[in-house]
């Protein structure tokens, strides 16, 4: 009877300890939300600040260059530009002075590839975000109209640097343009000539595969696993591109539907790969390397969509640490029209 009675409170105890560490687990739970809660409201500027910090010198005079429409200020900035400069002043996004400046510098190979940029920027805005069949004729036809007055001027700039041995370091610049551009055209026969191109250059280039990926995927121009396959050649070619993993993942699982897209990133067995490849990335890039980070960050942004997706929430918060400010909006940008906001939602779901 003696041993009964203490089978019985131990049970009895064992019941009152689970439901007392589940109750204080809750009240843990509470307190991490409120934390993040109060995380939110003391930095109302996260938004604003995402990928801003570390601008070169350089590309903030451009950008202010630009904003006070100091064309002759801004192609002087544009030439002394190094090459990483100005690659990282494509990225930010150029303005419509390109187009005054483009034809007070007709013979500048510079400012025609801004020029260039921005006809395919703003194509994409003219497009907006949305699926074909929710896009009005006129705005695809726009979009169209844009893209192919790009590809006119972006060829005739190919030309020219191929020409030209002192040009050569704007090549790659030309063909990222071009494949956003064939993109709009719909020419997919031209975007694989263009992309092999741009391979021979650097294979490297997440910045370059993550356009051509999106080109050939379903949404796009491309085929079922079209993607995956183009990934797979990649790192055939060049195994030290572990970000283009992920998105070719993530491209993938964007072209399904339904339950195909819900369980994607629950296969243990992807889950694996994605990892291992994680694990391969440089622990560290030179600080005044813009192209160099940039590829970084891509590769980090995509990851951390991926694990958050696969419910690995510790190394998702490894990843996004990683990361700090360098946001890109790739991958968040699939997710709404508010990538930034999409980025610190998912980032906070993680803590």
């Amino acid at each position: 009877m003696e041993y009964l009675i203490i089978a019985v409170a131990a049970v009895v105890a064992a019941w009152l300890f689970r439901n007392v560490l589940k109750d204080v687990f809750d009240v843990l739970k509470i307190f991490r939300r409120f934390g993040v809660y109060l995380w939110r409201l003391v930095t109302p500027g996260r938004v604003a600040q995402l990928g801003t910090k570390n601008r070169s010198a350089r590309v903030q005079q451009i950008i202010q260059t630009a904003a006070d429409n100091d064309v002759p200020g801004f192609q002087k900035l544009v030439d002394e530009a190094n090459a990483d400069e100005f690659a990282e002043y494509l990225h930010v996004g150029v303005g419509a002075i390109a187009e005054t400046n483009a034809e007070q510098h007709p013979a500048s190979v510079r400012a025609q590839i801004l020029l260039g940029a921005y006809l395919v920027n703003t194509a994409n805005e003219v497009r907006g975000s949305a699926i074909a069949e929710k896009t009005s004729r006129a705005d695809l036809q726009g979009f169209s109209n844009l893209n192919e007055k790009a590809l006119s001027l972006l060829g005739d700039l190919l030309t020219k640097v191929e020409s030209d041995p002192e040009l050569s370091s704007l090549r790659l610049a030309i063909y990222q343009l071009q494949l956003s551009a064939h993109r709009g055209a719909g020419d997919k026969v031209a975007a694989y000539t263009t992309h092999d191109g741009a391979l021979a250059l650097g294979a490297e280039r997440l910045d370059v595969q993550v356009v051509m990926l999106n080109l050939i995927s379903q949404r796009w121009l491309g085929a079922e696993g079209e993607t995956l396959s183009l990934a797979n050649e990649i790192q055939a070619i060049n195994g030290h591109n572990p970000g283009i993993l992920p998105a070719a993942h993530i491209e993938h699982w964007m072209d399904l539907e339904g339950s195909a897209s819900e369980a994607y990133f629950e296969q243990p067995a992807l889950v694996a790969q994605l990892e291992a490849a994680y694990e391969q990335l440089p622990q560290r890039v030179e600080p005044d390397q813009w192209v160099a980070r940039h590829q970084q960050a891509l590769a980090l942004n995509a990851f951390a969509l991926c694990f958050s997706l696969a419910e690995r929430k510790a190394l998702a918060r490894k990843v996004f640490a990683r990361i700090g400010d360098q946001y890109t909006s790739f991958p968040w940008r699939y997710l709404g029209t508010e990538p930034q906001k999409m980025f610190l939602k998912i980032h906070d779901s993680n803590l």
